[in-house]
């Protein structure tokens, strides 16, 4: 009996180039806090209108649940089709342990290569957040990931949660620069310092919970609302433009098929300089998830 092909998605999602060559869609399927069929019916979803690259993490315990959906015949997925990002966990830094952690996300994504890997956190587990180890395990583990690019078992290296004073010690110790830098940016936790520090070092920054969790105070925002009455789009959507057109990559997450559309129905409109501007200034360093300013080395 021959597979039911399922039609995916042709959405055209703009690119962003890696300073070491390839590149990664502007916006991707976040999968935080999604397993077992949440996670499933969402990967699912997303493939179907249209979204290319998924991100996930060791942390998340979802990366089997993922293999199900982008392994299944009746999408007729190519891997290399795929953008597909995990991250070592602060349990899975250092040398060897980071080395280990790499062959466990590809064994659970049963794939043979990852197109991302960051390092999900400056810390290492079980040591206090001022301990200096945890700059030399972070090294180790750093060096573990540059090996493994050269592999090519990874395509492309980074950083998550990395405040400058983190990413100035991999640059000063190590021979590569992370290609990218995911971290916590709304409008109201927007900082410009990291976001300028990478861009000026060749660091992609992508943003993760670009909608603040749906935070009252990002949401009922009264400069977000007017543009987005003006535009005739949803708070979420203008927040997630406003992101695209400051040059970051998105991983908005969602589980209900409407919001996983309208986070990607964001490329038919555009905010006017002056609106961009505006939204820029809204920054209260608000952090809805982790602070990194606790991890001192």
């Amino acid at each position: 009996m021959e597979t039911q092909q399922i039609k995916l998605g042709k959405v055209k999602v703009p690119i962003l180039s890696f300073r070491e060559g390839g590149s990664i869609p502007q916006i991707g399927y976040g999968t935080y806090e999604l397993r077992l069929n949440d996670c499933i019916t969402g990967v699912a979803e997303a493939l179907k209108i249209g979204y290319t690259h998924i991100d996930t993490a060791s942390i998340y315990r979802n990366e089997q649940d993922i293999a199900k959906v982008i392994h299944n015949p009746a999408y007729g997925i190519k891997r290399e089709d795929l953008f597909i990002t995990s991250k070592i966990s602060p349990g899975e830094q250092g040398y060897e342990q980071a080395k280990k952690a790499v062959q466990d996300m590809l064994a659970r994504l049963n794939i043979k290569y990852l197109d991302c890997v960051l390092i999900h956190w400056p810390g290492v587990s079980k040591l206090p957040p001022n301990d200096p180890k945890n700059a030399q395990i972070r090294l180790e583990t750093w060096k573990a990931l540059i090996e493994l690019r050269k592999a090519g078992v990874i395509k492309h290296i980074g950083v998550s949660n990395f405040n400058i004073n983190h990413l100035q010690h991999l640059i000063e110790k190590s021979e590569f620069k992370p290609e990218m830098n995911q971290f916590e940016i709304h409008p109201l936790c927007f900082n410009k310092k990291t976001i300028e520090f990478c861009q000026k070092n060749g660091i992609l920054v992508e943003a993760y919970s670009p909608l603040a969790r749906q935070h009252e105070k990002v949401m009922k925002h009264p400069l977000i609302n007017q543009i987005a009455q003006k535009h005739k789009k949803t708070v979420p959507q203008v927040i997630l433009r406003w992101a695209l057109q400051n040059n970051m990559v998105i991983i908005p997450k969602s589980k209900t098929p409407q919001r996983i559309q309208e986070n990607i129905n964001i490329l038919d409109f555009a905010l006017t300089p002056e609106e961009l501007e505006q939204m820029n200034q809204l920054d209260e360093n608000m952090h809805t998830c982790w602070d990194p300013i606790s991890v001192t080395h």
